[in-house]
């Protein structure tokens, strides 16, 4: 009697998403602090949660006098494709060039990273400001004859 054999079907490989992180400016303000959102998007739908965690590194700008260090794990709940990673920028009334840090994802869960790093620039909205400035034009008189007071006093 001869044998038949099926073969299995080979196993459908379902492909995970991948995140990814978008560049960001703000203008920095002179005072206070203001928000600067990052967008991290998932490529499509996942049916369960999601992690990646993310940190701040500094370029030209510094943490503590330019920007808010920051660090932490965003979580896409089952079914969602966008978050946002916040930092906050420090204003000043400092004129400077535009600064620059990034924004690092790693370690995810659930998906893989297309794009590892943002870069978060911090737009400098400082003017010198205009110093008033003092001139004295030349003078110059024609030179004429002297002309002689005599006081007269009676004693």
């Amino acid at each position: 009697m001869a044998r038949s054999t099926t073969a299995a079907p080979a196993a459908t490989r379902v492909k995970s998403p991948s995140l990814t992180i978008a560049d960001a400016s703000r203008a920095e303000g002179t005072t206070g602090t203001s928000n600067m959102a990052f967008t991290v998007k998932l490529s499509k739908a996942w049916t369960t949660p999601v992690t990646v965690k993310y940190e701040t590194v500094n370029g030209t700008a510094t943490a503590g006098s330019d920007y808010v260090a920051s660090s932490g794990t965003l979580t896409f709940a089952a079914g969602e494709t966008a978050k946002s990673v916040t930092v906050g920028v420090i204003g000043d009334t400092t004129v400077e060039s535009n600064e620059t840090f990034k924004v690092k994802m790693s370690n995810p869960l659930g998906a893989t990273i297309s794009r590892t790093r943002a870069i978060g620039t911090i737009v400098n909205d400082d003017t010198t400001p205009v110093v008033p400035t003092l001139s004295i034009p030349d003078a110059s008189k024609a030179e004429g004859g002297m002309k002689v007071m005599h006081i007269m006093s009676s004693a």
